[in-house]
């Protein structure tokens, strides 16, 4: 998916990654801890704009947090960078 940068294209990429992140049954209040996901997000992002060394980068999302509204970011090159938090709106433009 490519977004704009419109409100409509925030509220559904923050949609989508609730449901990944959730596996759809966050509103059923389920528990889901242990289950192989049935779908992935990868996200591509540019280095420089969330403060690291490098150009474009793609990712996969590991958890989505509410409370601070983030995503957890695993990066391939874990080597250079642990898993790191990325505010939503941030990761989305």
């Amino acid at each position: 998916m490519r977004p704009d940068n419109s409100a409509e294209h925030l509220e559904k990429f923050v949609q989508s990654l609730e449901r990944v992140c959730t596996g759809g049954r966050q509103a059923k209040g389920q528990n889901f801890s242990d289950e192989i996901p049935k779908e992935l997000m990868a996200i591509s992002y540019s280095r420089e704009a969330v403060g690291q060394i490098g150009g474009g980068q793609y990712s996969p999302v590991a958890a989505l947090d509410r409370e601070t509204n983030s995503v957890l970011m695993l990066d391939t090159a874990r080597y250079k960078y642990p898993p790191h938090r990325i505010p939503i709106e941030l990761i989305f433009h």
